[in-house]
């Protein structure tokens, strides 16, 4: 025997799902789909093909935006695909070196202090040896 609960929803009008609604009576959000390295790469390969960005659209149900998006990205993303990127990945990441990364805050704070002392246009060997200062302390 199922709850009364249960056959309420069963015997309502409107199809399974289509009655959710949130707290405030609203219904809820569309998820956002993005597609995967693997859908991306077979838009390519129908666009090289020489299929219309159109009949792709059609085919994919994707907004032409997207398609022409994918096509411009298309030498990052057969990049991706060719660095053995899990294929069902649907955004790479990139590593960045840790001293790179402090070096590059260093020299953030290093220009923003310059600049709220209005000193930018000081001596070239004086930025670079304060420049070589902060990359070699926080490195």
């Amino acid at each position: 025997m199922l709850p009364a609960w249960v056959t309420v929803l069963l015997s309502a009008s409107c199809p399974i799902g289509h009655c959710l609604t949130t707290s405030s009576g609203a219904q809820p959000k569309k998820q956002r789909s993005v597609p995967t390295l693997e859908e991306k790469l077979a838009v390519l390969d129908l666009l090289r093909a020489g299929m219309s960005v159109s009949n792709v659209t059609h085919k994919y149900g994707h907004n032409e935006f997207s398609i022409y998006a994918i096509k411009i990205q298309e030498r990052e993303i057969r990049q991706a695909v060719a660095s053995s990127a899990p294929i069902t990945a649907k955004v790479t990441s990139q590593v960045h070196d840790k001293t790179l990364v402090k070096a590059e805050k260093a020299l953030n704070l290093w220009l923003e202090d310059k600049n709220r002392k209005h000193l930018i246009r000081e001596d070239a060997n004086r930025n670079a040896s304060g420049l070589l200062f902060l990359t070699t302390t926080f490195s």
